[in-house]
């Protein structure tokens, strides 16, 4: 059966002033019909762009998505779409759920009237049947009281109030495919029972993008564990979390910030988007560093049940001398 989301070698770079950053660095992945997959990682290791990329948000000319990359969704080549079937896209079949999207209300309009203005532009239907429609999805959010709430403000919502009206948002278009941003505060339990609920019964792909790989593990069938822009270690949630096999997978896992080297000091370079170091982006961070790790990227090793990593000590010459 043919995967609902294929991404292959995706590249995306921003420029500026200073020179290229390589956001995404050519990443490969699938998403199923029905499934939800996690991509895990520290704030700025090229997660939210991977996602933006796949709903046609990142802005030229600043923002570029290299010509060697490929977005399938639905057996269709959406790196080709135009402003117009992009907007289509994230309108009637892939939903967002993020920090921005909460930004974007109007702060002066109650949040029913922006919600019933959404369903009217994106299913076209009249205006009473839209109000119907509001109340409908704030219940199926789990809002008391809807009609009461549908009346109030952006900033009359909590954290986790704002996190239900985003969903309400997302919800619109039934999408196939639901991308969420853990970007923002989140009650992290809540959210994930509402999210797996809501997509048994509506059959939805989801894609979390999140900090948290506990979380990760909760939510989703296959972990995507991604550093400085590349994804370093993929394959099942039992597998990614209970045998994690690179260094940064294991260090999320402890909550660790940092792997002291082998004479239990951090080497005190941080990481450089522009001009990238040679060899793994994570070998100042790591314990377990040996000396090919500073002069080459590690090649992807392959174990049981396609599970991966991208990580030196894996090589058959790694206890070599001449690779330490």
């Amino acid at each position: 059966m043919e995967s609902l989301l294929e991404v292959k070698n995706l590249k995306v770079s921003y420029h500026s002033y200073e020179g290229e950053i390589q956001s995404v660095r050519g990443i490969s992945f699938t998403v199923d019909f029905g499934e939800t997959i996690a991509i895990v990682g520290d704030a700025g290791c090229g997660k939210s762009v991977a996602a933006k990329s796949i709903l046609g948000l990142i802005q030229k000319p600043s923002g570029e998505i290299k010509q060697q990359s490929e977005i399938w969704f639905n057996g269709k080549n959406i790196l080709s779409y135009t402003p117009q079937q992009w907007q289509a896209l994230r309108e009637k079949e892939c939903g967002l759920i993020s920090r921005e999207l909460f930004l974007s209300l109007n702060p002066d309009l109650p949040v029913g009237r922006q919600l019933v203005e959404r369903i009217m532009a994106q299913t076209r239907k009249p205006k009473r049947e839209s109000c119907i429609e509001a109340q409908n999805l704030f219940k199926l959010v789990g809002v008391d009281f809807p009609a009461k709430r549908l009346k109030q403000y952006p900033r009359d919502f909590s954290g986790t109030m704002r996190q239900r009206l985003m969903i309400a948002f997302a919800l619109i278009c039934k999408p196939k495919l639901l991308i969420v941003d853990e970007a923002a505060d989140v009650d992290t339990k809540q959210m994930n029972e509402l999210l797996k609920n809501l997509q048994r019964e509506r059959k939805m792909a989801v894609i979390l993008i999140t900090n948290h790989i506990l979380s990760a593990f909760e939510m989703a069938s296959k972990i995507l564990v991604m550093h400085a822009g590349k994804v370093v270690e993929a394959g099942d949630r039992e597998n990614v979390f209970l045998h994690p096999r690179h260094p940064y997978t294991q260090m999320l896992i402890s909550g660790k910030e940092e792997m002291p080297n082998r004479t239990g000091s951090m080497e005190e370079k941080p990481f450089q988007w522009i001009d990238l170091p040679k060899g793994c982006s994570f070998h100042n961070r790591c314990g377990r560093c040996i000396r090919i790790c500073t002069l080459h990227e590690p090649p992807v090793f392959e174990f049981e049940d396609g599970h991966t990593a991208s990580c030196w000590l894996y090589h058959p010459l790694a206890e070599e001398k001449d690779m330490r």
